[in-house]
């Protein structure tokens, strides 16, 4: 579900609802490095992409059919600890390694948007690596709205991988690596300009 909103009475930008569902678009995963789409289709891989957003939910497979807790109203989520208490442990799935593993799993969630050809999809996975992209993304992101005043601005990114040691070895995690800053004014999605010396010092310096 999107709806519109009007910023400065000017651009008008749809609004990601995931009240009713997590996934917008095709979901996409990287595999040792290999990215690729869920459903088999084609994922350009090196287009630019701009991040629109990122969160966190809480989730569990029934058989083949994901349940799905989303994010309360203040952003929070039930402890999954507790939630994987609550159920018996000879219920649990088999990992990888054929032991028990729990049910309820955080996934760490980026939107994305091909800005060539406008595909929106959806980055959800809970593995250690997933959730080191999400959040570097997320910290860089939180201290380019700071030093520009809290304007919106976005990330633009390319679907790439990076180094993650793991008790087997150096394996390849996903990476969102910035290749600069968007904006959208007066309907346009436009490169933000560096700031000067001047801006931040927030003052002129003359020599």
């Amino acid at each position: 579900m999107s709806d519109l909103i009007s910023i400065g009475g000017m651009t008008r930008l749809p609004v990601i609802r995931t009240d009713g569902e997590l996934r917008q678009g095709p979901l996409i995963k990287c595999n040792n490095g290999i990215w690729s789409r869920h459903d088999g289709g084609q994922l350009q891989c090196d287009n630019p992409w701009l991040v629109l957003a990122t969160t966190r939910a809480l989730q569990r497979f029934v058989g083949r059919i994901p349940e799905t807790i989303l994010p309360d109203s203040n952003g929070e989520l039930p402890d999954v600890d507790a939630l994987n208490q609550a159920i018996p442990r000879e219920q649990w799935p088999a990992g990888l390694d054929g032991r028990p593993r729990p049910p309820w799993a955080k996934q760490f969630v980026a939107y994305l948007l091909d800005i060539r050809d406008a595909m929106m999809v959806t980055f959800l996975n809970s593995t250690a690596g997933a959730g080191i992209a999400v959040r570097e993304v997320e910290r860089r992101l939180t201290w380019k709205r700071a030093l520009h005043s809290g304007q919106e601005i976005y990330p633009l990114t390319k679907l790439a991988d990076a180094p993650f040691k793991t008790a087997f070895g150096i394996r390849r995690r996903p990476d969102f690596p910035i290749l600069g800053w968007r904006q959208f004014v007066d309907g346009q999605l436009r490169a933000v300009a560096p700031l000067s010396l001047g801006d931040e010092l927030d003052d002129s310096v003359t020599f």
